[in-house]
């Protein structure tokens, strides 16, 4: 997973600074949910983030409780029903 926090530095200019994620959860769910997310799918993660270094490399994860989709975004959401229902068919739950 990856966060992204935008800001302008000293000189103005927009900065975009990423960090990635793992994602930690113990059991089938997890693996079944990553089933069925893409990249730049939104999804609400609760959980504790942990942060480790090793060898000079830092290391941030979540162990996450929960995890669920976010609505879609508008340009998904005026997808034709059609294919929409195709999409929610695939959804475990």
């Amino acid at each position: 997973m990856a966060t992204t926090e935008s800001y302008k530095n000293k000189n103005g200019e927009k900065v975009n600074d990423t960090t990635w994620h793992n994602i930690e959860k113990v059991g089938k769910n997890l693996e079944n949910f990553a089933k069925y997310i893409k990249k730049g799918t939104a999804l609400e993660v609760v959980g504790k983030q942990e942060h480790r270094k090793v060898d000079d490399k830092y290391f941030s994860s979540v162990k996450a409780e929960m995890i669920s989709f976010c609505p879609a975004k508008k340009s998904e959401a005026s997808q034709p029903a059609n294919e929409q229902s195709k999409e929610a068919d695939d959804l475990p739950f």
